[in-house]
C-alpha cells in the first residue's frame, strides 16, 4: 500500500572489526603479562628460596648433629669398652638424647624434602634401631674384646653410612632447588626480555593506528564538509526549482483553468478532457517538486516542529474525515478509533502529515472494495523500554501488503515495489515521513496487517510517550466511521 521498494539491495558485508581492535588487545596482553610475570615469577622463586633455606639450615644442620652425637655415642662406648668405667654411660645417654634430639628436628624438615630423602631417612631410622638395640645388647654382655666388638660391629657402621647418605640426599636435593632457582631466574629475564620487546612492537602499532586514526578523522571531516556543501548545493537546487517550476506550472494551471471555465470562449467536450488532465498532470508535478523540497529540507535538517499538547482523538478523525471522500470514491470502507488517553505532546501538523501520506497510499494501493481502518492506542514498542506504553497510530488496509524482505526498502527515496510500478508516484513519500516520525523522537514501522484486517500491510506511526501537563482525559469512545 505505498510508494515500496523496487528490491532489497543486499546488505553490505561487514568489515572485520577484530583487526583493528587486534592491536590495542595485544598491547593490553603484553602490559598485563609485564605486570603479571614479576608477581608469578618472584612467587616461584621465592618458594624456591625458602627450600633452599630448609634444606641448608634446618635440614642439613640436624643431619650434621646427627652424625656429631652418632661419633660421640661412638667414641664414648669405645672408652667404656676400655676402662670399664660406669660413669661413661652417662656421656652415652646425653649423645643418645642429642642425637634424638637432632632426629626430631630433621623429621618435619623430611616430610617436605622429595621421596629420596624421606627414603633415606627411614632407612636411617631402621639402622638407628637396629644399632641401639645391638649396643644394649653389649653394654649388658661386655666383657672386653667381645664387648667391643658387640659395640663397634656393623650396625655402628651401617648407622654411619645411612646418616652419611642422607646428607648425601639432601645435598643432592639441595643442587636441584639451585639450579631451579637459577633456570627459573634465566627464563625471567628471557620472558622479560621477549614482553619488552612485543611492548614495544606494540607501542609501535599503536602510534601507527593512532596516526591512522588522525588521517581518518581527517579525511572524515572532510567528507563530512564536502557533505554539507552537497546539502546545502542540493538545498539550494530545491529551492531554485521551487522558484523557477512552481511559478509557471501555476501559470499553466491558471491558464487551463479559464479554459476549462469557458471564459475564453466556448469548449468542446473532447476539448474540456484534454485541459482536465493537463491541470491533473500540473497539479501532480507541483505535488512532486513539493516532495523534492520537503526531502531536501528533511535530509538538511531544516524541518520546523513545533511540540504542544495535542488531542489526538480529534486529530485523527479530522484526517480520516479528509480521506473519507477519496475512500467511498474508490470503493473503500475507511474506520477509524482510538482507545486510551488520547492527549499526546507532538506537532499535529507534521503527525497530519504522516497520517495523510500513509491513508492516501492505503487508498491507492487497496483494491477497489477494500477496507482501510485507523486507529491509535497506547502500547509498547518493540526493543524500546517498557517502563511507559508509546502511542502508536496504525493504519491497515487490505491491499497486497509488502513482503517481509522489502520492509525496510519501502522507506528508501525513489523506491517503489514491483506490483505498484504501474501506479502514480516516485517513492518519495515513506522516504519523507520516515524523517518525520523521527524528527519528532518516534518512528514508522510497517507490518503485517492487525487481526481486524484479512490481510495486507498496517503502517505504524510511533510517538513518545510524554505525558500531558493538565489532568488526564477519561479513556476515549472509539471514532464513528468517516461515513
Amino acid at each position: 500500500m505505498t510508494d515500496g521498494a523496487r528490491g532489497a539491495e543486499p546488505a553490505p558485508r561487514r568489515g572485520r572489526d577484530w583487526r583493528a581492535a587486534a592491536p590495542g588487545a595485544f598491547l593490553l596482553l603484553v602490559v598485563a603479562a609485564l605486570v603479571l610475570l614479576p608477581f608469578t615469577t618472584a612467587g616461584d622463586v621465592q618458594r624456591a628460596h625458602d627450600r633452599m633455606q630448609l634444606l641448608t639450615e634446618p635440614g642439613r644442620g640436624a643431619v650434621t648433629s646427627l652424625q656429631l652425637a652418632l661419633a660421640v655415642e661412638g667414641s664414648v662406648l669405645g672408652e667404656l669398652v676400655e676402662t670399664r668405667d660406669s660413669t661413661l654411660l652417662e656421656r652415652y645417654r646425653d649423645a643418645v638424647e642429642q642425637e634424638r634430639a637432632a632426629a626430631r628436628r630433621l623429621a618435619p624438615v623430611v616430610a617436605r624434602l622429595g621421596g629420596a630423602v624421606r627414603t633415606r631417612f627411614s632407612e636411617l631410622e631402621r639402622m638407628q634401631a637396629a644399632w641401639h638395640h645391638s649396643v644394649g645388647r653389649g653394654i649388658a654382655a661386655a666383657d672386653g674384646g667381645s664387648g667391643r666388638a658387640a659395640l663397634h660391629g656393623e650396625a655402628f657402621e651401617d648407622v654411619l653410612l645411612a646418616a652419611a647418605r642422607l646428607d648425601e640426599a639432601i645435598a643432592e636435593e639441595t643442587e636441584q632447588t639451585q639450579e631451579r632457582i637459577m633456570d627459573a631466574d634465566r627464563a625471567y629475564r628471557r620472558l622479560s626480555a621477549t614482553l619488552a620487546l612485543l611492548g614495544l612492537a606494540g607501542a609501535g602499532v599503536v602510534v601507527w593506528l593512532a596516526r591512522r586514526l588522525h588521517l581518518y578523522a581527517a579525511a572524515a571531516e572532510e567528507r563530512g564538509r564536502q557533505l554539507r556543501r552537497v546539502s546545502e548545493g542540493r538545498a539550494r537546487l530545491m529551492r531554485g526549482i521551487s522558484h523557477d517550476l512552481k511559478n509557471p506550472l501555476h501559470a499553466i494551471d491558471g491558464h487551463a483553468q479559464l479554459l476549462e471555465d469557458g471564459l475564453l470562449g466556448p469548449v468542446a467536450p473532447a476539448q474540456r478532457d484534454s485541459v482536465a488532465r493537463i491541470r491533473r498532470g500540473v497539479r501532480s508535478v507541483v505535488a512532486l517538486i513539493d516532495d523534492l523540497l520537503e526531502l531536501s529540507r528533511a535530509e538538511a535538517g531544516q524541518l520546523s516542529v513545533v511540540r504542544r499538547e495535542v488531542d489526538l482523538a480529534a486529530l485523527v478523525g479530522e484526517v480520516a474525515a479528509e480521506h473519507a471522500a477519496a475512500a467511498r470514491t474508490a470503493g473503500h470502507r475507511l474506520t477509524a478509533g482510538l482507545a486510551g488517553d488520547p492527549v499526546v505532546v507532538t506537532d499535529a501538523e507534521r503527525v497530519r502529515q504522516v497520517l495523510g501520506n500513509l491513508l492516501s497510499n492505503a487508498i491507492k494501493y487497496t483494491p477497489p472494495g477494500g477496507e482501510i481502518a485507523v486507529r491509535a492506542e497506547r502500547r509498547p514498542r518493540p526493543g524500546a523500554p517498557r517502563a511507559r506504553a508509546w502511542v502508536a497510530v496504525d493504519v491497515s488496509d487490505t491491499g497486497p501488503g509488502v513482503p517481509e524482505p522489502l520492509r525496510e526498502a519501502v522507506f528508501e527515496e525513489f523506491s517503489r515495489l514491483p506490483m505498484h510500478e504501474q501506479k502514480p508516484g516516485v517513492g518519495l513519500g515513506l522516504a519523507i515521513s520516515r524523517r518525520i516520525a523521527r524528527l519528532l523522537d518516534g518512528d514508522l514501522t510497517v507490518g503485517g496487517a492487525a487481526s481486524r484486517v484479512a490481510s495486507g500491510a498496517c503502517f505504524t506511526l510511533w510517538l513518545p510517550p510524554h505525558a500531558p501537563s493538565r489532568a488526564a482525559r477519561p479513556p476515549a469512545a472509539p471514532l464513528p466511521p468517516p461515513h
